[in-house]
């Protein structure tokens, strides 16, 4: 047997574990594995830390996440695409090199993407899928998947309800230890409080989330009850409360059935696997403040099946713990009756005769060569244009390709004046521009605007490329750097001397201005028409912003560029070439 679980929380490694141990009890051999570290480029690790982050700092934004998906299953469905795509190759290796006999999964990404797999006859065994949950989100659930196995009817049902194809009854898969009697006085003196102590045992899962301060204090003050908090890996809670000076206080520990035997309830918010543990101590069990998402729907669900006491506030935990602590709460009168939970049957037992259904095979994973042909040219394709564009980048910042300086190391180089339309069609400035061989820095649409007066007046143009910006970098690159030198050669009828990038330099547009005869990539400071030429520094690349300017100061900004360049203070582009 091949299980996949996930390392978020403790609840899918303890339910694996668990059902291991049961199918290494009847002399079957099983496999474990880690969902998350099927995901390439530590994505696996990215997932837990942003799902911790959000349960411990923005619970909102799950819930929020948690309400689109439940509502919404068509926004699953790219979900479930990206999840196999990333963690099909991986899950495939491991499978085919344990060569199980079934796929069991205990954790709603690992399920979805096996139960894709199977649907497109990608694996070749039966798949399982184990609820942990008594709330059924729709990412547990795939039609692929050959059985799910429920921890209760209503859980069965609703897995149905979103897609199931058979679903099944068993018993949540927990550690007999859990159910078997532990010496309570000598558990409890270790603690520190004596046998009249009405302990409170306050759990929070592996990481130790949710309101847990709040808990405890609610806890203390509603009685003479003694808290008795778990935090988990969680030190810092363990130091916060530790302030408290309430209760007992302890981080990770393995000892669960002893804690629960010496305790006398337990009041927990997620309703997860140490839930189903205490039920099966034959504790009561209060939910309070129960963490987003799947943790408020467990709640409400279990409290309706008689499983927990769903405590909504301060006053009504009080009155919960107060009855069970005076045996006349009806959760007491429960606590022989909720314990029905595990009269399903065992789940292995479900998962081995599932398997005994299927005739044994060789080869477990199917991947039909033209699959596997395809996905190798695409990533032989992708990769040599990453190697590609990587290497060009390096060289386009390095400056292979485009000109970053002057043409004179002893002054300012003018590569030309940027001018709007009206200037190009006034005589004047047109003139001048011809006459002192300034050129015009244009893109293509002011271009083709003014192409008459360029035209009569022989002015010497440099493009800047399309007006109309891509927010893609290649087709930016293309449409500045290729395709308006095209669109300024057809209007004009004059080729632009070089292409000026007034923006970052990328490899894009090295490739598509060396496929355009003006293959010249400049990259220059623009400034503005004010800034005294003296302060231009030597060496450096420069075009003037004029358009703010009108026609006569646009002129008088081309005749001070030229008297500037005649004194020898500053170079024109190309002048010298």
């Amino acid at each position: 047997m091949f299980i996949v679980s996930a390392s978020i929380g403790g609840g899918h490694d303890g339910a694996a574990a668990e059902l291991a141990r049961r199918v290494g009890e009847s002399s079957g051999v099983s496999c474990t594995v880690d969902f998350l570290d099927q995901l390439p480029f530590w994505l696996g690790r990215v997932l837990r830390v942003a799902y911790q982050f959000q349960l411990r700092f923005a619970p909102g934004s799950y819930d929020a996440l948690y309400r689109v998906w439940f509502h919404s299953p068509r926004a699953l469905r790219p979900t479930v695409s990206a999840i196999t795509a990333l963690s099909r190759r991986r899950l495939a290796r491991r499978i085919r090199k344990f060569n199980p006999t079934i796929v069991v999964s205990v954790y709603p990404l690992a399920s979805v993407a096996l139960g894709r797999m199977r649907a497109k006859g990608w694996l070749r065994l039966p798949a399982v899928t184990y609820l942990t949950d008594f709330a059924v989100h729709p990412l547990w659930v795939h039609g692929g998947v050959d059985l799910h196995l429920a921890i209760s009817p209503d859980s069965a049902d609703s897995a149905s309800e979103h897609g199931a194809r058979h679903a099944a009854i068993v018993a949540p898969l927990v550690h007999p230890r859990f159910s078997t009697p532990v010496d309570r006085t000598a558990t409890r003196e270790r603690l520190g409080f004596t046998d009249d102590t009405f302990a409170v045992l306050v759990v929070a899962g592996s990481w130790g989330v949710g309101s847990i301060e709040d808990t405890v204090t609610a806890i203390a003050a509603a009685g003479p009850f003694h808290p008795v908090c778990v935090c988990g890996r969680n030190d810092r809670l363990v130091r916060q409360l530790g302030r408290l000076g309430v209760g007992t206080i302890l981080g990770w520990t393995d000892q669960m059935a002893e804690l629960m035997t010496a305790c006398d309830v337990v009041v927990e918010n997620a309703g997860g696997l140490t839930c189903m543990e205490a039920v099966a101590s034959g504790l009561p069990v209060i939910t309070y403040q129960p963490i987003p998402g799947h943790g408020r729907d467990n709640a409400r669900l279990m409290a309706g099946a008689g499983v927990v006491q769903f405590a909504h506030d301060r006053g009504e935990l009080r009155d919960a713990l107060n009855e069970i602590r005076d045996g006349r709460a009806p959760m007491s009168a429960r606590v022989p009756t909720h314990r029905g939970v595990f009269d399903g049957s065992d789940a292995a037992g479900h998962v081995a005769a599932l398997s005994s259904t299927f005739a044994p095979t060789r080869h477990p994973i199917h991947e039909p060569r033209g699959a596997r042909l395809v996905t190798r040219c695409a990533i032989s394709i992708v990769g040599a244009y990453v190697m590609a564009t990587a290497a060009f980048g390096v060289a386009a910042a390095h400056g292979l390709g485009v000109d970053r300086g002057g043409d004179d190391t002893q002054r300012a180089t003018i590569v030309g004046i940027r001018l709007n339309t009206a200037q190009l069609d006034d005589a004047a400035v047109a003139d001048a521009l011809g006459a002192t061989g300034i050129a015009a820095v244009v893109d293509d649409r002011t271009a083709c605007d003014a192409s008459r007066s360029i035209v009569e007046h022989a002015v010497t143009l440099v493009s800047i490329g399309d007006r109309d910006r891509d927010r893609f970098a290649w087709r930016r690159a293309q449409a500045d750097a290729r395709d308006a030198a095209d669109e300024i050669a057809s209007c004009t009828g004059t080729t632009a001397r070089s292409f000026v990038a007034l923006r970052r330099v990328t490899a894009f547009d090295w490739f598509y201005a060396h496929e355009t005869t003006s293959s010249r990539i400049l990259a220059p400071f623009l400034v503005d028409a004010d800034k005294p030429l003296a302060d231009l520094a030597v060496h450096h690349l420069y075009v003037i912003d004029a358009t703010r300017l009108s026609p006569l100061d646009a002129r008088a900004v081309i005749e001070a560029v030229s008297g500037a360049v005649n004194d020898s203070q500053l170079a024109i582009i190309g002048a010298s070439r």
